[in-house]
């Protein structure tokens, strides 16, 4: 868990939630910027013996030294998706992109024709 401290943008590690003691774990993320954060996460569960560590996020916007930080964070696998570019020299061999432009896609137009975009997602 992170929380923002004042208005600083700067970040703070809290408290880790439960026992990863030779689990799997997954961390979740919406925006991947520098990385810092979610590399530090990743040192966080490493560090309480987890045995597989994967990261997922939203948007990689993926700016300096991020590319580095993942590189180097001992990830079993990274997935992201593409609304944001992510350019050749910064994908991972272990970096999974998923895109999600047939689904903006059918947003646009459902919203365009009037039609409920929240029915999509029971489809």
């Amino acid at each position: 868990e992170k929380r923002r401290v004042g208005n600083s943008g700067q970040k703070e590690a809290l408290t880790l939630i439960g026992d990863v003691h030779q689990c799997d774990v997954i961390i979740v993320d919406d925006i991947v910027d520098t990385a810092g954060s979610i590399v530090n996460a990743v040192e966080v569960v490493k560090d309480r013996g987890a045995r597989k560590v994967s990261v997922v996020f939203t948007h990689a916007v993926l700016s300096d030294p991020a590319t580095e930080r993942l590189r180097n964070a001992n990830l079993e696998e990274i997935i992201t998706t593409d609304t944001i570019a992510i350019p050749l020299e910064k994908r991972l061999p272990n970096m999974t992109v998923l895109t999600v432009a047939n689904l903006l896609g059918e947003v646009i137009r459902r919203s365009h024709d009037g039609r409920s975009v929240g029915e999509l997602f029971n489809e």
